[in-house]
């Protein structure tokens, strides 16, 4: 049996020493440049494979070892249309958030803020607001117009006017029932529910 593995292997060892010779090339071909950048160094973090699957590492490897997880999630198409090339827009999510990318990437790169279709509150802002995510991971938002317009919340904005104020938004956050509140923010009154509603001001008084 010994010579049959001998055999075995002299006719296979050209193609495994071939291999082992261009296992850089082929590393390097297995690569794909995603459209986000290294938060160490800035350059382009690429797609590459290990023992547990696809993730995400900095192209300036060996100067530069900075490596994340690569969330995969399928790209959802929108009805907006790229004002560059006039593919469909599809929502991504990167380091920052859910963005909108160009379908047809890498030939064309254009990308926008996932905008929620909700006008700013601000006064005289003629901005939108748009879903962001801060350098720790947490989901916020704020203004299209940023850095002109500062306006920023943690909670997100509901297209609902307040009963009671007139305030043009109001802004969900959790409850201890574990169902999400609304509440304005200029006066206090708190939305249990689209129906039903808990004044808190008027419970003080």
């Amino acid at each position: 049996w010994v010579e049959i593995v001998l055999q075995f292997y002299d006719s296979w060892k050209g193609d495994l020493d071939s291999a082992n010779n261009r296992r850089k090339e082929l590393k390097r071909a297995l690569q794909e440049v995603s459209d986000e950048d290294c938060e160490e160094c800035g350059a382009d973090m690429v797609v590459k494979w290990g023992r547990n699957g696809r993730f995400l590492a900095c192209s300036g490897y060996p100067k530069c070892k900075n490596t994340k997880p690569l969330e995969e999630q399928s790209e959802v198409e929108t009805d907006e249309v790229c004002d560059q090339c006039s593919a469909p827009m599809v929502v991504k999510t990167g380091r920052y958030g859910r963005f909108l990318a160009c379908s047809s990437y890498p030939d064309c790169k254009n990308v926008k803020p996932y905008v929620l279709g909700i006008q700013c509150p601000e006064d005289g802002c003629e901005g939108q607001i748009v879903e962001k995510r801060s350098r720790k991971g947490k989901v916020f938002f704020g203004c299209s117009t940023y850095p002109q317009c500062k306006f920023a919340s943690w909670d997100r904005p509901i297209d609902r006017k307040c009963t009671h104020c007139d305030a043009a938004l109001l802004y969900e956050k959790g409850s201890r029932s574990g169902a999400p509140a609304m509440y304005c923010r200029i006066c206090g009154t708190e939305y249990e529910s689209e129906e039903g509603e808990k004044d808190k001001s008027a419970q003080a008084a």
